[in-house]
Formats: structure tokens, sequence, C-alpha cells
């Protein structure tokens, strides 16, 4: 009688004999493409034949197969590089204008309470994340995971949409900014220019452009970790510039007051909820635990705590500065309170490029890491799974796929360039459910805390406010919106 033994496959797909005491005499096969559906775990660990190419078809079509793009080698220095690029980005330079909206009673308290949240909802997606795994269940992408957790029909009407509209918007708003960092280092050498907003975000939008051809998240690790740099780069010269125009001989006048109906007011608190929840919210949690070596969870932990470590030390300083420095004055990206062509210039000429060099550079990095998830969909229909990555059919398709969506983002961010109204718009519709309530949804879904535990309450509490912010935001956005477009033509130089 041969020595009982069961047959596994480690993640590269490598098979290793296991001597089991308890064991039949039947071997229990694993192949790595029924590893990277999700197929083979501790559910799966039975004697069963290796199934045949019609079932292995059928199993392809409802389980999640690994994109050939992506690539799980990274530490967790890399989760902290792509966290930290994908979190701490421009849009903090708009945090002065949401305190403006809430008072200082309330500002400080929602700017720190948003770091924290955002920690513990990427912390539960991540525990959901490594639960399934261990059940032979694997995530990519967070339609993945939601397909585990929620199932087919809700994903693809629901989280899928969801999660690409929200790069979709990142996406649009960074080639936006990255246009007017452009406009403003323009007009601080040439007051009397020529050139318009929307040639500058063509420009910018060419930058993206080239930069979105490499190929893998993971081929941003380095990219990412200059990133970081320019983010403490320009929140320095945003934090400096804000002590230099409040402490000047003639500082801008400050007054601290809301104005406004009540109805005005309210609106606006939902508003700067919506900023907040955008400048600290990561859409890429999943996509970026899925580049990472095993053991993912610990690395994803040691990563979201130096990225929200760095996220605290960029966005408190720039916040609470840039609201002391212009009160309900402050517009709403910061630096544009430093200049006006023609008017003013607040700080010293070469801190004002500074933070715009800073900003601009940081931002072509920024809308990479969101163009990533669509990228991988658009790459699915277009390109060939059978042949390789890089062979010339390929190559051409994920050339033009990727060209095609990165125009069609220049595009209407050239059309309508209102960027505060927008980053709203994104954090109420898209940021909100993705990174807040979902995350916190499935955790309960998938572990099912007890009504007697503190953990319940808390997770229900926050599902339910996300609920409020998601439909009032939505609401108060939009209403800014189209505000702002009843006042301005498409193409605007604004």
């Amino acid at each position: 009688m041969p020595r009982p033994e069961s047959v596994v496959m480690d993640e590269g797909g490598m098979k290793m004999d296991m001597p089991s005491k308890g064991s039949s005499s039947k071997k229990a096969v694993h192949d790595s493409a029924s590893l990277e559906m999700g197929i083979a775990g501790e559910d799966c660990a039975i004697s069963t034949p290796l199934p045949n190419a019609a079932t292995r078809n059928q199993m392809a079509d409802t389980a999640c197969v690994k994109p050939s793009h992506i690539v799980s080698k990274g530490t967790w220095i890399h989760a902290a590089y792509h966290l930290t690029s994908a979190t701490a980005g421009p849009p903090l330079l708009s945090l002065p204008y949401a305190m403006a909206a809430l008072g200082w009673e309330v500002a400080i308290p929602s700017v720190l309470a948003g770091a924290l949240l955002s920690f513990y909802a990427c912390f539960c997606l991540s525990c959901a994340m490594e639960h399934m795994e261990i059940q032979g269940k694997r995530s990519f992408r967070f339609s993945d995971l939601s397909q585990h957790v929620v199932g087919s029909s809700l994903t693809r009407f629901v989280v899928t949409p969801l999660q690409l509209s929200v790069c979709f918007m990142v996406v649009i708003g960074g080639i936006l900014l990255g246009g007017q960092t452009m406009k403003e280092m323009y007009y601080v050498f040439k007051e009397d220019g020529a050139l318009q907003l929307y040639e500058f975000i063509v420009l910018f939008g060419m930058m993206v452009l080239l930069l979105s051809q490499i190929p893998s998240m993971h081929s941003l690790r380095h990219f990412n970790m200059v990133s970081i740099m320019l983010c403490f780069g320009y929140s320095s010269c945003a934090f400096a510039g804000s002590l230099i125009a409040g402490f000047s001989e003639d500082p801008p006048p400050r007054d601290y007051r809301i104005f406004g109906t009540q109805m005005t007011k309210t609106f606006g608190i939902f508003t700067a909820i919506c900023v907040i929840v955008t400048s600290y919210s990561n859409p890429l949690v999943v996509e970026i635990q899925a580049s990472l070596a095993a053991p993912a969870r610990q690395k994803m932990v040691r990563g979201l705590t130096v990225c929200y470590g760095v996220a605290l030390a960029t966005f408190v300083p720039v916040a609470v500065a840039g609201y002391w420095a212009f009160g309900n004055i402050v517009q709403g990206v910061i630096l544009l309170n430093f200049f006006e062509p023609g008017k003013f210039l607040l700080v010293p000429r070469w801190l004002f490029v500074l933070a715009n060099v800073f900003a601009c550079t940081q931002l072509v990095i920024y809308t990479v890491l969101h163009l990533h998830p669509t990228f991988e969909r658009l790459e699915v229909m277009t390109t060939d799974s059978k042949l390789g990555k890089f062979c010339p059919r390929n190559v051409v398709a994920r050339l033009f796929a990727r060209a095609f969506f990165v125009v069609v983002s220049t595009l209407l961010a050239a059309m309508l360039p209102f960027f505060v109204e927008f980053s709203a718009f994104m954090g109420a519709v898209g940021y909100t459910p993705i990174c807040l309530l979902l995350p916190i949804l499935f955790y309960n879904i998938i572990f099912k805390p007890s009504a007697r535990t503190i953990t319940f309450w808390i997770n229900y509490l926050l599902i339910s406010g996300s609920l409020i912010v998601m439909i009032l935001g939505t609401i108060s956005s939009l209403r800014n919106i189209i505000n702002q477009a009843t006042t301005y033509r498409l193409f605007a130089n604004v």
C-alpha cells in the first residue's frame, strides 16, 4: 500500500506532497488556476479529481481570475508608498475651505475624525480580504471581494460601477487641478499671458497619458515613494505661506463667522464633510493589498499606520493654518489665496512656484495610480489573456485603450473646471459608499459581530452616518455645481 498523502499548491502553483496520517489514498489536487480563481482552500481540501477543460471554463466564468498585470511581490514599505500616494494627495489643499463651512469648534474634530474613520474602514476591508482568502476566495479587485460577500448581481450593477465612477472622477479632478497649478505658475511670471486654463489641462493630460502606460501598480512603487516626498513639499509650502500671509504687515481680513441662511449653512456642512472624506479616503485598498506578498494583512496594517501618520502630519497643519490666515474668504484650493494676477502676491514668488511645482508633479502620479482599476477593466475587454503581456497585439490594445480613457477624462476636466464642487461630489457619490459604508458593511456581513459588543453598535452607527452624508452631500454638491454652471461657460478660464 502506498503511503497516504495529499497534494496542495503554493501561491506560485507548485505542487507539494504533504504526508497526512488520516487522509485517504486519493489525492486532493489544487492547480494554480483553481487557486487564483478562489476555489482552492480549506473548503476545497477534499479528494477531488482535476477538473476537465469544460468544468474549468465554467468555474472561470463565475470565479475571480487574477488579472495578468497584477504582481503580488510588494513589501509593507511598498504598501506604505501606494497607500500614502493614493490618500495624501492635493485634495488636502481644500481642507481650509471645508473648515470655513464648519467653524473652529466643529472643524478640527472633523478633520481628526476623518483620519480615524478612514483608517478604521481600511482596516476592516483588509481583515475582510484576509478572512475570505483563508477560505480560498482571493480578491484582486474591490469587485472580487464584493462578489464573495454580497454576490455577483449587486457587485455587477452597484459596487463595480461605484468604484469605477470614483476612480474616473478622481482622474478628472486630478487633471483639472494639475492644469490649475500649471496655470498659476504661468501667470506668476506672465500676468498678462494669453493662455487659457483648458490649454494647461490638455498639457497636463498629455503628461498623464505618457505615464499611464506603466503596466502595473507594482511598477509604480518608486514613483509613489517620490509622491510622498512631494506631498510633504507642497503641504509645507502651503503651511509656511499661510503663516507668512497671516503675519504680514498687511494681512488679509479674517472673519470666522459662517454667513447665509440656515439651509445654506446646512448644505455647507455636508459639502465640507464630503471634502474631508475625499481628502482622506482611498478607493484602492483591495488592489494595493493584492499587490503585496503573503502574508498581506500585516503588511497592510503597517502601511496604513505610515499612511495616516503622513496624512495627519500634512493635512492638519495646512487646514488649521489656511483657515486661520484667511478665515471665511479662503478659496477652494489654499494656494489660490496667495496670488491673484494683477492684484497681489502674499508670499515670496519662489515659495508660490515651488508649491505648485510639487503639487503638479504629485498630481501626475496620483492620477495615474487611480487609473489602474479602470485600466484593468478596459484590458479585460481589449487584450488577449492567452498571449503575453508584451506581445504586439496586447501592447497596441493597451496603448489605445488607456489613451482613449485619458483623453476623455482630459476633455471633461477642461469642459467643467469646478474643482471644489467636483471634489465634494466625489466624496458624496463615490468615496462615502466605497471607502466608508461598504468596507464596514462587508466586515459586519463576514464576521457578524454580536449585538452585545461595542463593535456592532459602532459599525452600524458609522453605516447610518455614511448613508446620511451620502444622500445630503450629493444634494448639496449638485446644488453647488449647478450654481457654478449657471455662471460659467464650457472651457471657462477660472
